[in-house]
């Protein structure tokens, strides 16, 4: 989504220029010299989407995202943060501590910064005081609807389960007890399940386990947004482990159960109004999955149009931000710039090293 919007603000603004269409590098590298060379050819480094900052799945994970940026810094390139969440940090009280000190000496070097749900700016705000922490929700929240309304609406002849292996292992749930519930909530409501396999190197093989103890062809992989829209829309109401399950759900205006601890599907809950997420845990007993199916839906009901509103004015918001943003880093602010490492739009005081390697480069 964000590289589709890039395009959109190059054809809107660079056209008129007469400039060149940038070239967009994707950085997965963990070779450092691989990531040296991609960053040397680069005049802007986004980083952008997820809930990348945290140690709560990965250590290594946030010591990696932070060195990258680190690099960008000390290479003179216009840095920006879109759209993502931070946290959780996790450990002890010295562990925690340091890890937020180091992100936020790292974070307060971006020349500019956006997260995409409000506990992220909250938490930002308290860490880098003298930076304005800018709000740009997912961009799944202004996309999707876009297509939902152009769906044709269909009966409604089954419900989704999207599933997180590692989320369910951590409370000794497995494929049995899974399928156990699935069933239930068939026989109660009347329809079929699917399994929607957002995440296919951990999840596809629980995903097979349940569907070969429920029978039948249940395991869907959409190729795209337009067809996960489609298979959505169609759902009696969702059942998501995955942050992206439960955006999309809800943005096409299904009734949707959360199952995570993970902070991101709390806040994203929070900041749309839609029913708090639950515990996976609740998995181990059918009974308790009925009763929250039933006052989700209840909830829904209740809370369609609100949460409707909610979503519409964020994207309209989130939208109109990150275009001004786009449009701002894109090109570089005057000729002489470069687009490299503007000193005085970041931290507001000068660091004689950066200065150096400007005027080096």
């Amino acid at each position: 989504v964000i590289l589709s919007k890039i395009k959109d603000v190059f054809a809107e603004k660079g056209a008129a220029l007469g400039r060149e269409e940038p070239e967009i590098l994707i950085l997965t590298e963990r070779d450092p010299v691989k990531i040296l060379n991609k960053l040397n050819n680069t005049d802007l480094f986004i980083f952008g989407g997820g809930s990348l900052l945290q140690n709560y799945t990965s250590r290594a994970s946030l010591l990696y995202y932070l060195s990258v940026i680190a690099l960008a810094r000390i290479m003179s390139k216009r840095t920006v943060m879109l759209s993502n969440g931070i946290g959780p940090i996790v450990g002890g009280d010295f562990e925690r501590k340091f890890l937020l000190g180091v992100l936020a000496r790292i974070i307060a070097t971006f020349d500019f910064i956006s997260v995409r749900d409000t506990d992220s700016q909250k938490l930002l705000q308290k860490l880098v005081p003298q930076r304005k922490i800018h709000l740009i929700f997912d961009p799944t929240v202004y996309d999707v609807p876009n297509i939902s309304e152009k769906l044709v609406r269909i009966p409604k002849r089954y419900f989704i389960f999207c599933p997180c292996a590692r989320g369910l292992s951590r409370y000794g749930i497995d494929a049995h007890k899974l399928a156990s519930a699935l069933s239930v909530l068939m026989a109660e409501h009347g329809v079929e399940a699917k399994v929607l396999v957002l995440n296919k190197s951990q999840d596809f093989s629980l995903a097979c386990e349940v569907e070969k103890l429920l029978g039948g062809e249940r395991i869907v992989l959409p190729a795209d947004a337009y067809e996960l829209c489609s298979l959505l829309s169609g759902a009696r109401f969702v059942i998501s482990q995955r942050y992206h399950g439960t955006v999309f759900a809800t943005c096409c205006g299904v009734p949707t159960l959360s199952l995570s601890d993970d902070p991101k599907m709390h806040a994203f809950c929070k900041d749309f109004g839609t029913a708090p997420a639950r515990s996976p845990k609740i998995f181990a007993n059918p009974s308790l999955i009925r009763a929250e199916i039933s006052a989700v839906m209840l909830y829904n009901e209740k809370k369609a149009d609100i949460i409707y509103h909610k979503i519409k004015n964020s994207a309209i918001l989130s939208k109109l931000e990150l275009k001004k943003c786009l449009k701002k880093f894109i090109f570089p602010i005057d000729n002489n710039e470069q687009m490299f490492y503007n000193i005085k739009n970041s931290t507001g005081r000068t660091e004689k090293w950066l200065k150096t390697r400007k005027e080096t480069r």
